[in-house]
């Protein structure tokens, strides 16, 4: 099953690319700055398989060649998973993105709202089952990152206010880790999670959130959004956050070692100070590029 599953991806991408090249190009050049974000999804579920690890499993019984396949069915899967929410916030943030993203497929219609549909609906179709093919744990981690981002990218009051979106990224991180943890662990019943290993890095991603809102200001008033940044400020939410994210590494330094707490107070103090010194914050690539190298 999981060797047909993966002969089914790669033909539909190549009939897919075969038959409608404009298509297929203008999604991939939407999809390539999306890349860092997803790239930090994918480090958080390979935090979670560490997590698992750490707990006692032995990864060497995972090293045959039907469980290397079913990790990158996890891989892909994640991916998919990760693209159908992002194409649903498009579809739900085209006139932010007028503002702030002015090169989404959807603004510069180079995609119709047709076609933006029917690659999100095969792509959850395709990731749905992916993720029933590894087990069911899995399946159930992944449905988690889907329901909750899937909340953060529509139109719903959750969206609207700070902590509320704040959450849903943190229970999208947490199904994240969850589905990586779940994939190594041989006990598979849910109580026997670590909560608080499986907790530390989900609230960094929480804290971590409110920074990506900032490039996003001019859209977010637009759309009634309040985003920590227009509640507070620019700078004082660069400072909050830098002194919350020395308060995490403080907290957790059971679980990082008091070596990366030092690191990332450094990094807060950096991060703050070069922001006093040019205020000017960063793009959102860059931006996203910066905190894919964090969780590294």
């Amino acid at each position: 099953s999981r060797i047909q599953w993966i002969f089914i991806v790669i033909f539909t991408a190549i009939f897919w690319y075969t038959t409608s090249r404009t298509t297929w190009t203008a999604w991939w050049k939407g999809s390539l700055k999306k890349i860092p974000l997803a790239l930090v999804y994918l480090g958080i579920m390979l935090i979670g398989s560490g997590i698992a690890t750490l707990a006692g499993n032995d990864v060497l019984k995972y090293t045959n060649w039907v469980d290397v396949l079913g990790f990158i069915i996890l891989l892909i899967s994640l991916f998919l998973s990760f693209w159908t929410v992002s194409i649903t916030n498009d579809l739900h943030d085209v006139e932010i993105d007028q503002e702030v993203n002015t090169d989404r497929p959807l603004v510069t219609k180079s995609l119709t709202y047709d076609q933006i549909k029917t690659i999100r609906f095969f792509a959850f179709i395709i990731s749905v089952i992916g993720s029933l093919l590894i087990n069911y744990n899995v399946a159930m981690c992944l449905g988690l990152f889907y329901v909750a981002y899937l909340l953060h990218s529509s139109k719903t009051q959750l969206k609207k206010w700070w902590f509320s979106s704040g959450a849903c990224i943190f229970f999208a991180a947490l199904g994240t880790e969850m589905a990586g943890y779940f994939f190594l662990a041989q006990d598979q019943t849910f109580s026997h999670f670590p909560v608080l290993a499986g907790l530390t890095f989900p609230i960094l991603f929480f804290i971590l959130s409110h920074l990506k809102d900032i490039p996003d200001q001019a859209g977010d008033h637009k759309a009634s959004i309040r985003t920590l940044p227009l509640v507070i400020g620019e700078r004082a939410t660069i400072w909050v956050v830098s002194i919350v994210l020395i308060l995490w590494a403080v907290l957790f330094h059971n679980f990082i070692s008091w070596t990366i707490t030092a690191l990332v107070t450094i990094f807060a103090l950096m991060f703050a100070g070069s922001y006093e010194q040019k205020k000017k914050f960063p793009s959102k690539e860059h931006l996203m590029y910066g905190i894919t190298g964090f969780f590294g």
